[in-house]
């Protein structure tokens, strides 16, 4: 198989992918302060680094964006936060690229369905047109794009959209926002090329588990067992229509992709409980949430490779967002997507098989 070497790699997406947007904003300052959400002194929804930032690691030789403080760390994650002469990495080698991440936490693919939700969260248009902006501004012509879009959960979980309609998300983000986004960097097939990866069923979350289970445990146990029971059954009921949609969703994102010959990466499947449990042990991680304010101190990204790398740890650093050591297994998800079709980037190997993911260069 021929490889690609890719010059352009750009973000789209939540906050599973957010390296701070959301956090600088008035919004999210705002969501901070009343905790409504919860992420660490570098802006993201981590412990420490996401998935975003152990592919930067992977794809230039272990150079990290988390380290030495907070204030270094953002100052050089803020060089690709947008597309730009300064998001570029080893402009002086053969192996040069430019990296761009647009994810805002909360966002979502398509339009926000509540109301109350239509001012307070962006979507992937609005990351579109901020790279379509910024793309024209450098007068770059004929050079190669990968697009990571990662979306759906916000449209379901956050924004009410209902589940039956979540196959417009998936049109939306894998046929709408594809074709734009294809026309920005140039017309030709061989300009850009997408990966899509699906989304979580509401059991992967910490939260949806423990209202489960909360509503499973008073029913076992309350003197008013039909209260209880009714209780339960509408937790289970919200659970279900929440299952369905991010299945259809699922589905239609991979019916899309696939006649479109784009990547798809089935997520859900790594993600869902089972599958967790099997790499627990391996990642010396326990099913569970972090305790609130965990993630409040600043860990550098090697140390937290040299104290954590072998000290077991929960698997969830809020009720919704995974510890730095499950999105280094997310990345790898998506590396072996890369894999499949012999792309590459920076220093990223294309050999399947091959560890993608690179310890800092400071250790």
């Amino acid at each position: 198989m021929q490889s690609t070497r890719f010059r352009n790699v750009i973000v789209f997406g939540d906050s599973l992918s957010d390296t701070g947007l959301m956090a600088s904003s008035i919004i999210g300052k705002l969501a901070s302060a009343f905790g409504a959400m919860t992420v660490n002194p570098t802006g993201r929804y981590s412990d420490c680094r996401n998935w975003t930032d152990h592919m930067f690691e992977a794809a230039t030789g272990g150079e990290s964006l988390v380290m030495a403080n907070a204030s270094i760390s953002k100052k050089l994650t803020s060089k690709h936060q947008s597309f730009s002469p300064d998001s570029g990495w080893g402009q002086s080698s053969d192996l040069w690229f430019r990296y761009a991440n647009y994810a805002v936490g909360g966002a979502t693919g398509g339009i926000p369905h509540a109301i109350a939700h239509k001012c307070s969260l962006t979507t992937m248009k609005n990351e579109v047109n901020a790279f379509r902006k910024d793309f024209s501004s450098l007068g770059i012509t004929d050079e190669n794009f990968l697009f990571i879009v990662w979306f759906g959960a916000n449209d379901l979980y956050t924004a009410g959209l209902p589940a039956t309609r979540m196959s417009e998300v998936a049109i939306k983000i894998a046929d709408k926002r594809r074709k734009e986004l294809a026309s920005i960097v140039g017309a030709s097939a061989s300009n850009a090329h997408f990966i899509y990866i699906n989304m979580g069923l509401p059991l992967s979350a910490a939260r949806y588990q423990e209202m489960v289970n909360s509503a499973k445990a008073k029913y076992q146990t309350s003197a008013n067992e039909d209260k209880a029971k009714r209780i339960f059954d509408n937790v289970r009921q919200q659970i279900n229509n929440f299952e369905s949609g991010a299945m259809l969703f699922n589905h239609t994102l991979r019916e899309i992709t696939e006649r479109n010959d784009d990547m798809y990466v089935d997520m859900a499947s790594l993600l869902k409980p089972e599958s967790m449990t099997n790499l627990y042990e391996q990642l010396h991680l326990l099913k569970g949430v972090q305790a609130a304010g965990t993630s409040n101190q600043f860990i550098d990204s090697c140390n937290y490779d040299i104290i954590m790398g072998n000290k077991t740890k929960v698997s969830t650093s809020d009720k919704a967002h995974p510890t730095d050591r499950v999105y280094r297994v997310v990345w790898q998800k998506i590396c072996e997507a890369l894999w499949e079709r012999g792309y590459t980037f920076g220093t990223l190997p294309v050999a399947k098989g091959t560890n993608c993911t690179h310890f800092c260069t400071r250790l």
